[in-house]
């Protein structure tokens, strides 16, 4: 099968590329072949080069179907067969059933460990998957954290208990959509932003993930490069795009909204033509410091983001190093099975749950990131029957930005500037016949 530039062949379990060596060889075990002729007679293939490039000519020509991976069953390839899913008309609900693999499939990547798994209740009692999970997180430290951050909300220890075991889920849903491959699909596709300080499981649950997705299908593209042709165009095929590298440039939002939506990309490798393609992977970014956006954050930006907040740090004597290890060589089954709950549970609602804790933590961050949002905060007051102009609050923000070591090419023009303090501080009155040269209900607070 020829689906965009390379060459695909089932092996009995997935599709798998034809590189340019393995097709050199399967038309290679041809020569000397012999076969009979119009005659009664007996000929001998002979291949040149010339004749091998006719070969993979015509077989291009006949096998192409650039369509043939973008409408695919919907399931998981896994050591045991594909599981599907099927919703249940009594009840509404995605339900797992497991097939023999099958070409029909049309699965390119596998993830690890075999389903179902008999008695899986008693195998995760004790077992060091759940134990990593467990740790991640404390209900009493998520109690004090939502008492600190919203002291208006009733927290008890029954609610940071749930907020926990939604942050679990979260996790688990994002593997899930990474196995899918329905990242995209979703009512609200988002990337997932892993926040925490060092020593609190972050790398350890990244790896444990990581793994169940096959190697050919997980790349590491951080959210700064993701404007970039080369980096875009290793997202093909990519289930899953976990990076950890923190960065201290802005980032692009706009080009991170497409891949993260799976709108058509622009992409090309080094050497190569471009193309067009839309991503599929599930994306995470791992960050000891939340990024900044060039030019601001718009709503479509906003909603492209979920924070997951790592907050129950380990010490250096309850760091268990060989977790990850352990998990990944004998608990494969394990993982599987927990990531089989939550995709059931992600197919039948079509988004990821939205712990309290993860909504705290992106406002804080939007609000931060936005260096417009966060100018509004600290110098704008809303105030009846005042009339400040938007060159005077340019002029102050200009200023702002200039104390915090920021160069003017990183400040917005004017206009945007406008444009995004309508946006984040929506109460803003324009004056009569301004053309939103001034408003008429706002001034600058006293430093």
């Amino acid at each position: 099968m020829y689906v965009r530039f390379p060459l695909w062949f089932y092996d009995g379990m997935l599709w798998t590329v034809l590189n340019e060596n393995r097709l050199t060889r399967a038309i290679a075990r041809f020569d000397g072949a012999t076969y009979l002729t119009p005659s009664g007679g007996r000929g001998e293939v002979k291949i040149s080069s010339s004749k091998a490039k006719s070969v993979r000519a015509l077989l291009m020509s006949k096998r192409e179907d650039d369509g043939f991976f973008d409408d695919v069953p919907l399931g998981i390839t896994c050591d045991s067969g594909f599981i599907c899913f099927g919703r249940d008309p009594s009840t509404g609900l995605f339900e797992p059933r497991l097939e023999p693999h099958a070409r029909r499939h049309r699965a390119r990547h596998a993830v690890r460990g075999a389903w179902p798994l008999q008695d899986a209740k008693s195998h995760l009692k004790n077992s060091d998957v759940m134990r990593l999970f467990e740790g991640l997180f404390s209900a009493e430290a998520t109690q004090l954290r939502l008492r600190h951050e919203a002291p208006n909300l009733e927290v008890t220890l029954e609610y940071a208990e749930q907020d926990k075991r939604a942050r679990i889920e979260l996790i688990l849903q994002t593997a899930a959509a990474a196995a899918l491959g329905i990242g995209t699909q979703l009512k609200h596709p988002q990337a997932l932003i892993w926040i925490g300080k060092g020593g609190a499981g972050k790398s350890t649950t990244r790896k444990v993930i990581s793994s169940l997705i096959s190697a050919e299908a997980l790349k590491s593209v951080p959210p700064a490069k993701v404007g970039q042709d080369y980096f875009v165009a290793t997202l093909r095929g990519c289930a899953l795009n976990v990076a950890e590298e923190t960065s201290d440039r802005d980032l692009s939002g706009d080009a991170l909204k497409k891949v993260i939506t799976g709108d058509v990309c622009h992409a090309r490798l080094p050497y190569g033509i471009p193309f067009y393609f839309s991503p599929k992977a599930q994306h995470v970014f791992i960050c000891n410091d939340l990024p900044a956006f060039s030019g601001g954050i718009d709503s479509g930006v906003e909603r492209r983001f979920k924070v997951l907040v790592f907050d129950n740090a380990y010490s250096e004597e309850q760091a268990d190093e060989g977790l990850a290890d352990r998990i990944i060589e004998h608990e494969a089954d394990l993982l599987l099975h927990l990531v089989v709950g939550a995709a059931a549970e992600l197919l039948t609602t079509r988004r990821m749950v939205d712990p309290m804790t993860s909504r705290i933590a992106k406002e804080a961050w939007m609000r931060d990131a936005d260096r417009v949002r966060a100018w509004a905060a600290e110098r704008l007051s809303i105030r009846a029957n005042n009339v400040v102009t938007v060159a005077d609050l340019y002029l102050n923000f200009r200023q702002w930005r200039a104390a915090e070591g920021v160069s003017d090419s990183r400040i917005p023009a004017r206009n945007s500037f406008a444009r995004r303090l309508r946006h984040v501080e929506p109460r803003l009155v324009p004056g009569p016949n301004s053309n939103g040269a001034r408003f008429e209900n706002a001034i600058l607070k006293a430093v």
